[in-house]
């Protein structure tokens, strides 16, 4: 309920400052005026407020009042002028018949000093009797609240201001159509008091609500006289949003029953709303990654969110006023350093590391957690709470990574040995490649000149082999030429043979001639003589032909041992031909082997420099392997022990 407004005599009209505060008395927010109306100068008695009766409640309290309005049209009642002024009394009996219902209720007092507005007050019980013309009693519990207002109250008039000034205030027609509003709202929304004035109410609201019917109910429910209040989202001239913390609160008329108006009180809260969501986003995202639990400075559990109550287990139920310790060994909760825990944490320190914790089944759990001290405006440490992450499968897979770490580091030192003694082995062999290199360039001169000698050897005997070629065809040549002297000998005895034939029978013939000579006698003397001389001749020529024949027989015997040896020594020359030839082919595959050695010395002189080479290079990678491994080692333990 609210105060009703006055009439326009004195210069009243549109004066809503009754009206503010009713509705401020609406929204809890009380202007209590207990205060005396001084002196009879003001226009009415003092007003008395006695002390509280045995059973707490206010004793009589009186108040008169004159007034000079005339009574409403059509209102029950009657008129009494006292020295001079009118007082309407016709609504006493509502008034009185409202507190003896227990109901809030409305009582106007009009005078003709412009300071006396009102009277309102809201009973719990109503005792005596009430009596006309100038005194009426309410005894009051001692929460009621009484409003006094006037006009001339500087007190009153600051405070409207005040409000003006801080809140924005805009006035509706019971349908939501727009009467007035202040600066402060037209700030607010960035619309001028001309673009507003006569509109409806929806020009704030987005198009979706001001067509659903919760938005019909809102304004039905406020021409209803339902008071409304809490967050609202509006919508500036700029079709930006715009958050109010606001009432709405219905302005009854004198019937205290039709609402005639509904004035809105609104602060801009669109930044800190902002804010607000912002922060309700970030707890709304720790609370879907993170496990949060709430707990009371002594360590008793307040609140666990959902990734929690899985991580540990447990239900919500289960755990709310356990204390802390549930979660650790009795060994640890008994343990000074546990204390010490929750006295840091209670003088406001904040707590965080790696911590085991124990499920529900005993399992270990394994959280990244921080316990973080919550301080109310005074500083002082009102509750604990704990954000933590589950690494269970993080430790339990460095727990695993540590034993197989050390069996890698024992491989690693094996590696590094084994790296160290190949380096040493590496280098070995790159010097023993080294003078290799050196005895495989003395070999590959040694073959050179070898190849040379072998080449020049190689020479000589193709020209021993045409030379004994040329001997053995000229030893042929003179084996025919002996054969045809043997022949020529056999012939030269055949010639022999026929002279001494011929000589025998020379011989014969003289002979015979003699013979004949003798028988001549003398007549055959000179016959006898030429027959002697040719029987001489015969014996000369048997002679000779003998001495021939041995000549003959001796050359015959000669040109045998000629041919023997030039038999002999043909084949000596074909031996030795044959050997010439194999000497030469040896010599020639000797040559031959000789180049090819030539060549795969040169061939393994470059692929000895180049395998020296190699083993430089495998040397210079396995001191980097080596030195690798020495940093995987160290580093690996760095890992280890920085886990």
């Amino acid at each position: 309920m609210a105060f009703a407004r006055a009439g326009p005599a004195e210069g009243l009209a549109g004066d809503r400052s009754g009206d503010r505060f009713g509705a401020l008395d609406d929204r809890r927010h009380a202007v209590v005026e207990p205060g005396v109306l001084d002196g009879p100068e003001s226009g009415c008695w003092r007003f008395l407020r006695r002390p509280l009766t045995p059973q707490g409640r206010l004793n009589w309290s009186r108040v008169s009042f004159w007034g000079d309005v005339p009574m409403p049209p059509g209102a029950p009642g009657q008129k009494r002028w006292d020295r001079g002024i009118r007082c309407p009394i016709y609504h006493f009996s509502e008034f009185c018949a409202a507190l003896r219902a227990n109901k809030l209720s409305s009582h106007n007092i009009l005078s003709r000093k412009p300071w006396v507005r009102a009277l309102r007050a809201l009973p719990v019980a109503v005792s005596g009797s009430f009596r006309w013309p100038t005194r009426f009693g309410v005894q009051l519990m001692k929460e009621w609240h009484l409003f006094m207002f006037s006009r001339a109250n500087s007190q009153s008039k600051a405070i409207v201001d005040a409000l003006d000034r801080s809140q924005a205030i805009i006035r509706f027609e019971p349908d939501g159509t727009i009467k007035e509003a202040n600066q402060r709202f037209l700030d607010v929304v960035g619309y001028s008091r001309a673009e507003v004035v006569g509109h409806h109410h929806r020009m704030f609201v987005p198009e979706a609500l001001a067509k659903s019917d919760d938005y019909r109910q809102f304004w039905r429910r406020l021409a209803r006289g339902e008071f409304q209040s809490g967050l609202f989202k509006r919508v500036s001239k700029t079709g930006g949003l715009v958050w109010l913390q606001a009432s709405y609160n219905p302005i009854f008329g004198r019937d205290g029953k039709t609402p005639i108006e509904v004035v809105k009180f609104a602060t801009d809260v669109t930044d800190t709303t902002l804010e607000y969501a912002e922060l309700q986003g970030q707890i709304a995202a720790i609370n879907r990654s993170q496990a949060v639990i709430h707990f009371a400075t002594d360590g008793q559990i307040l609140w666990a969110n959902d990734n929690f109550l899985k991580a540990c287990d447990y239900t919500l139920k289960e755990l709310v006023g356990q204390h802390h310790k549930i979660f650790v060994t009795q060994k640890e909760a008994q343990s000074e350093d546990y204390r010490r825990f929750w006295k840091s944490l209670a003088a406001g320190k904040i707590q965080s590391g790696q911590f085991q914790r124990i499920r529900k089944d005993g399992s270990s759990l394994w959280l990244e957690a921080s316990y973080n001290p919550i301080f109310d405006p005074d500083g002082a440490v009102i509750k604990v709470i704990k954000y933590g992450v589950d690494v269970t499968e993080k430790v339990t897979g460095w727990e695993r990574a540590r034993e197989v770490g050390q069996q890698v580091d024992q491989n690693l030192s094996k590696i590094v040995r084994a790296i160290e003694s190949a380096n040493s082995q590496a280098t070995d062999a790159a010097g023993t490649s080294a003078r290799s290199l050196e005895t495989m360039q003395t070999v590959a001169a040694a073959a050179e000149e070898f190849q040379r000698s072998a080449e020049s050897i190689s020479d000589s005997m193709q020209q021993s082999r045409e030379q004994v070629e040329g001997a053995r065809e000229e030893t042929v040549r003179a084996d025919a030429l002996t054969s045809e002297l043997a022949t020529a000998a056999e012939d030269m005895n055949n010639i022999v043979e026929l002279i001494r034939d011929i000589s025998e029978q020379t011989n014969l013939l003289a002979l015979n001639a003699t013979i004949e000579a003798a028988r001549a006698g003398a007549a055959g003397k000179g016959f006898a003589v030429v027959a002697q001389e040719v029987k001489q001749l015969a014996g000369q020529s048997a002679q000779a032909t003998d001495q021939i024949s041995k000549e003959i027989a001796r050359a015959q015997t000669t040109t045998n041992n000629v041919v023997e040896r030039l038999e002999a020594i043909r084949k000596a020359v074909g031996t030795v031909e044959e050997s010439i030839s194999s000497v030469a082919g040896s010599v020639e595959e000797q040559s031959a082997s000789s180049r090819e050695m030539a060549s795969s010395v040169n061939e393994a002189t470059q692929a000895t420099s180049d395998t020296n080479d190699k083993l430089d290079a495998i040397s210079s990678a396995v001191a980097e392997a080596s030195q690798l491994a020495v940093e995987g080692t160290e580093l690996y333990r760095s890992l280890s022990t920085n886990r």
